[in-house]
């Protein structure tokens, strides 16, 4: 989709436009509470300002520590207006990981919830920002007192190249990388999927997803940009989801496919009327072909898959509606074709030559959506964009006759569930620092519900007697809880190459034995 001369290049124009276009139609809804759009442009320049009295300039990191709310984009859209970059940190990491994001992002003011107040305690001088805290008891630190007694002054407008936002995702190396997305980038993704769904300024969109993710931060602008009524879901359970899609009258929704499946579990429990819902859109893991099948005939509206990753700002490629065709099943095991405007190509991850149609090959992607690179890593940044522009994605696949993408397999051993993206190797870190564990190794298990979860296959010490429940609690001790082993099997090796080299094939093909079986 060509984002035109006329459309509105940053993120901070996005929200001016609307504000002019359509001042009191609602841009949030929030539980009972809204904000229209002049609401949103007003207190995101009260915010923008507030964040300039604090010494916030252009290129300096912000960072948001919170569920959805309407802070949260007030927020994004103030950081914005302010020349600055938005640092989403993702709730559900421990206080240590908290700590090396802000580390690494060393930004100059941090807005938290209330409720993960507890996260920074302990936190050294180098990972110590300003703070502010949504919905906290100190006045000096109150976020919505410092926006509501700010100014509106004018700040220098942030240009199309520069950086919005830094998403922070975790690597093969067991560090995050923090991932540097342009407001260019980030509106492209929004445009383009705007498009396939089919969204205008009349359509109301449901936004469950964490807004700390690319899918969740990106359609949020995508339903802005468009004008249209954005419902923020705070606390994602199925049963509240599926009682917005209903009172709401939600007309597009996104579902990660774990919340995919738990809405139609949930959805059986009785009759809902789903008349309003004319799009789906569903990503950020693989979806079974089985669940796709049972939600449309549930849901009985359009569905649109997006696939992509955080570095690509989101999905590059898309399924879309006319593609969810009972005449070609094939095609719902497949991730779609490229967006107009951005190449794709599949080669051999040694040699880097292109692979021919029906062969496996690396998923490369360039165009309009692809990040700037890494914060603070040159090297991982060469490592994945190469030259050209292509970026490396690190997903294995194959193209049919047709120009479908379908999924093999990931060359890196990332495990996916539900939604969160989880790397074996930092949870292998943590577990190996047990002091009764000699060696692990963890692979991704099919989950019912969430998709995939990590098991550890682990090697004890001479005389060692930890268990499994032993294991599990050491890994939740120093590690988000999403990213635990939710089972563990003792083994008295583990398979290894001529080199040393751990098997993980080897793993999981005697885990899919145990499951099959």
């Amino acid at each position: 989709m060509s984002t035109g001369d006329a459309a509105p290049a940053t993120l901070a124009e996005v929200i001016r436009h609307h504000a002019t276009v359509r001042p009191d139609e609602v841009a949030l809804r929030y539980a009972a509470a809204t904000t229209t759009f002049a609401e949103l442009d007003a207190r995101s320049s009260r915010c923008a300002a507030g964040l300039r009295e604090l010494g916030v300039g252009s290129g300096d990191r912000v960072a948001v520590l919170d569920r959805n709310g309407p802070e949260y984009l007030e927020l994004a859209f103030g950081v914005a207006k302010a020349g600055a970059v938005l640092t989403c940190v993702n709730f559900r990491l421990s206080a240590r990981e908290v700590a090396y994001v802000l580390r690494d992002s060393r930004p100059r003011v941090l807005v938290v919830g209330a409720e993960y107040r507890e996260l920074l305690d302990g936190l050294d001088g180098d990972a110590a920002p300003d703070l502010l805290v949504i919905g906290g008891d100190d006045p000096d630190r109150d976020y919505r007192r410092r926006v509501d007694d700010a100014g509106r002054a004018e700040v220098p407008a942030p240009s199309p190249d520069q950086v919005f936002c830094q998403l922070y995702t975790s690597g093969t190396t067991g560090h995050p990388k923090g991932v540097m997305l342009t407001h260019h980038n980030v509106l492209e993704f929004a445009r383009r999927h705007r498009a396939a769904l089919r969204m205008t300024h009349t359509s109301v969109h449901q936004m469950c997803t964490p807004l700390f993710h690319i899918s969740g931060l990106g359609t949020s602008v995508m339903s802005i940009d468009a004008g249209a009524e954005t419902v923020l879901i705070r606390d994602p359970r199925p049963d509240l989801v599926l009682e917005s899609l209903v009172a709401d009258r939600i007309t597009h929704a996104g579902l990660v496919p774990a919340m995919m499946a738990a809405v139609l579990q949930a959805a059986e429990d009785g009759e809902h009327d789903l008349s309003r819902l004319r799009t789906v859109l569903y990503g950020a893991a693989p979806m079974t072909e089985a669940t796709l099948r049972r939600a449309l005939t549930r849901f009985g509206c359009d569905f649109v898959g997006s696939f992509g990753l955080t570095e690509s700002s989101g999905g590059f490629a898309v399924l879309a509606a006319e593609d969810h065709d009972p005449a070609r099943p094939h095609l719902l095991r497949s991730v779609g074709k490229p967006f107009d405007g951005m190449r794709m190509r599949l080669v051999d991850p040694d040699t880097l030559l292109e692979v021919a149609p029906g062969q496996t090959g690396e998923i490369q992607v360039r165009g309009s959506q692809v990040m700037l690179g890494y914060a603070n890593q040159p090297e991982a940044t060469a490592r994945t964009l190469l030259p050209g522009g292509w970026l490396r994605t690190g997903d294995a696949g194959y193209l049919d006759a047709d120009g479908y993408l379908y999924l093999r397999d990931r060359l890196k051993d990332m495990i996916v569930s539900g939604g969160e993206n989880i790397y074996p190797v930092e949870v292998e870190n943590v577990l190996a620092s047990h002091p009764e564990i000699a060696e692990v190794a963890v692979v991704g298990m099919p989950h019912e519900r969430w998709g995939e979860t990590p098991k550890a296959f682990v090697v004890r010490r001479p005389g060692a007697a930890v268990d499994a429940d032993g294991v599990i609690a050491h890994a939740r001790a120093g590690m988000a809880t999403y990213k635990c082993p939710t089972s563990v099997e003792f083994v008295d090796a583990l398979p290894r190459n001529a080199a040393g080299k751990v098997l993980k094939r080897e793993l999981r093909a005697s885990r899919r034995a145990d499951v099959s079986g």
